[in-house]
């Protein structure tokens, strides 16, 4: 195969560019440049698209030279267990900061060594401040040191000081901002978030962190004074448009009202000394004060303490765009369930519903869904452990246009209740092709499902080949 010819090269300059190590790179892409003679200039001729680089560090991290690999890079993915030592990580984002659009930082267990982003942030400042010139100094110092920077990822990391980085770099075009079992994420860091950093935020995301309800609502009151500086900016710029082109001020047609936050996502875990659950009634009521301001299309407030009252008053004052809804927890019982049921006509749009791990949630809440059964998509009622098979057989009557059903983990499903699901969408399709019928079924982990039933066996191969289900049953029942 000559040079000319080979897969990397022939590949377009936008297209994704993976280093999933640098052991990987050295070893690998190593013997393919000493056997290639001009290869590497072949590749960073091939232009500065956009770029994806992922990197797994190893236990021992080489130094590795960035500028060579960091070209048209708007993409940043680090993984792997051994995280990235600070130094190293300040090296390769001061090579990309201008192009970079996203960093995703995971890690498949808790790290050794915490991520400090203040001394990250003071690293940086190091290493500009060595190849700026005397006149481009002060103009950088004004400038955002991420500028074009939208999505933030943490997960299963400890991150310190995470607002305050956002805040030292003036970091102003945040859009995405997710936060996944940190447990350095507590009040005071939410607390500290700067207004001006989630202005244009569209997604909040906290999981699994030492939060309380206190610090949460804090937070979305800042938020919330974010949002309008930017509706006021707006709003000042339309009417400086209007005097330039008539001389006058006139009204904008239809005056912006609404913040940019469209999906919201809280749940506590880690080992903060707020416990298990986060008061969810305490941001359900702060969400329905401010629905002038702030209307959800996706809200998730899972393992909460919620009550019917609360839950009913924010379905009467969703705002009528809410699409996917999450409120499954020890609190949530029949009482919240007939709660949100009964104000179905204030959710025209609900299609996906979450009610996993609703200890109390028994089948006569189940059945008051069948008043969201013109709409609803998407149900999840996994680790319910009330539920029987009474429920199970009647939910594709009670909600014919139900498509995914999740309901793993449930010690009462059997083989029995599966089999009369099944059975009802066989008839379904009999009835004719343009009916609607499920695609996915999840019933893993049902301890009471006996997959070697010669009736359910072939029940089941008849709903995987015949009619298209996406049926898992892996580690339910014994074998």
């Amino acid at each position: 195969m000559s040079l000319s010819q080979h897969p990397l090269l022939t590949l377009p300059p936008h297209a994704i560019r993976q280093v999933n190590s640098y052991l990987l790179l050295r070893d690998v892409v190593g013997v393919l440049l000493s056997a290639s003679k001009g290869f590497n200039s072949r590749w960073q001729d091939r232009g500065s698209g956009l770029g994806r680089l992922n990197f797994h560090p190893t236990a021992e991290f080489p130094v590795v030279n960035w500028a060579k690999y960091t070209s048209g890079v708007s993409e940043l993915y680090i993984g792997g267990k051994h995280g990235i030592p600070t130094s190293e990580f300040a090296r390769l984002l001061s090579n990309c900061a201008q192009s970079l659009t996203c960093i995703h930082l995971s890690s498949t267990r808790p790290l050794e060594r915490p991520l400090n982003m203040r001394d990250l942030y003071a690293q940086l400042i190091a290493l500009r401040e060595d190849n700026d010139t005397a006149a481009t100094a002060a103009q950088h110092r004004r400038a955002s040191l991420f500028p074009n920077l939208t999505t933030f990822v943490a997960s299963n990391m400890f991150v310190n000081e995470m607002f305050y980085f956002f805040r030292a770099c003036k970091l102003t075009t945040l859009r995405v901002l997710k936060v996944h079992r940190n447990n350095d994420l507590g009040a005071s860091e939410l607390c500290s978030i700067d207004s001006n950093c989630v202005q244009h935020l569209v997604e909040l995301s906290i999981d699994a962190c030492p939060i309380h309800a206190e610090s949460v609502v804090r937070m979305l009151e800042i938020l919330k004074q974010g949002g309008k500086n930017l509706l006021e900016s707006k709003e000042a710029s339309s009417s400086n448009g209007s005097n330039e082109c008539n001389g006058e001020v006139t009204p904008p047609s239809k005056r912006l009202t609404l913040l940019p936050l469209r999906c919201l996502s809280l749940s506590v875990g880690g080992h903060g000394a707020s416990g298990s659950h986060l008061h969810g009634s305490t941001v359900l009521n702060w969400l329905s004060e401010n629905v002038e301001c702030l209307q959800l299309r996706k809200l998730a407030l899972e393992q909460c303490d919620l009550d019917f009252e609360t839950v009913g008053k924010y379905a009467r004052n969703s705002g009528e765009i809410l699409t996917v809804l999450s409120i499954g927890g020890r609190h949530t019982n029949d009482d919240v369930v007939e709660a949100l049921c009964t104000n179905a006509n204030h959710l025209p749009v609900l299609s996906s519903l979450s009610l996993k791990q609703s200890a109390t949630l028994t089948n006569q809440g189940l059945f008051a869904l069948s008043s969201l059964g013109a709409q609803l998509r998407a149900l999840d009622i996994s680790w319910c452990n009330l539920l029987t098979d009474v429920c199970i057989e009647q939910i594709t009557t009670t909600l014919p246009l139900l498509q995914e059903l999740m309901v793993g983990h449930c010690k009462k499903i059997s083989d029995r209740g599966i089999t009369k699901l099944l059975s009802t969408e066989k008839k379904k399709k009999k009835k004719g092709p343009g009916k609607n019928h499920l695609f996915l079924l999840d019933a893993r982990h049902c301890p009471s499902i006996f997959v070697t039933d010669r009736k359910f066996v072939k029940m089941v191969d008849y709903a995987r080949n015949s009619l298209g289900i996406d049926l898992q049953l892996e580690g339910s029942g014994r074998m």
